[in-house]
Parts: structure tokens; C-alpha cells; sequence
């Protein structure tokens, strides 16, 4: 996307300019949550909470106690890491 942005369509998508606020932490903390934060709760609302959806999801799957999460969590995080890590090493091993 940034390489898109920049070069072919010069036009910064991840751009929001909230003029009105002086503060710079305050400005950078709202644009974040507007970027980052406000499109996958509106999805999760949308998918799953509107009109009760979460009740058929509940009864449809089975719970694991949070273990599921768990390993999302540690794989979403871990994961790029260790992936970031074989390939600089695969690369030095190569070159």
C-alpha cells in the first residue's frame, strides 16, 4: 500500500489531518484509533453483535476456554518475529 500511495497514485491514505487539536500526542492518539482501531470494531459490531449474531456463533461452535485466544495472541505476535528471523538468517546463509 505504501509503495502505491507514494509512487503511483501520490495521494497518502493514511493521512488525517485533525487541525483543531493542539496537542500532538492527543492528535497522533485520535488518528490511530480512527485508522486502526475504529474499522475493525465496526466490523466486529456488524458481523457479530448486530441483532444478536453472538447467540447463534455460541451455540453453533464450541468454547475452548480462552485457549484459542491465547494461541492467536502468541502466534499474531510471535509469529512475524520468528518469520522476520529465518529469512535474514536463510539470507545470510546464502550470501
Amino acid at each position: 500500500v505504501a509503495i502505491l500511495e507514494k509512487y503511483i497514485l501520490h495521494y497518502n491514505f493514511y493521512d488525517v489531518n485533525l487541525y483543531f487539536i493542539p496537542n500532538d500526542f492527543v492528535k497522533s492518539s485520535l488518528s490511530g484509533l480512527i485508522l486502526f482501531f475504529a474499522p475493525p470494531a465496526l466490523l466486529n459490531y456488524f458481523f457479530v453483535f448486530r441483532k444478536k449474531k453472538y447467540i447463534e456463533i455460541e451455540q453453533k461452535y464450541k468454547t475452548y476456554k480462552g485457549n484459542l485466544f491465547l494461541i492467536y495472541c502468541l502466534s499474531s505476535c510471535f509469529g512475524p518475529i520468528v518469520i522476520g528471523a529465518l529469512i535474514y538468517w536463510i539470507v545470510k546463509l546464502f550470501s
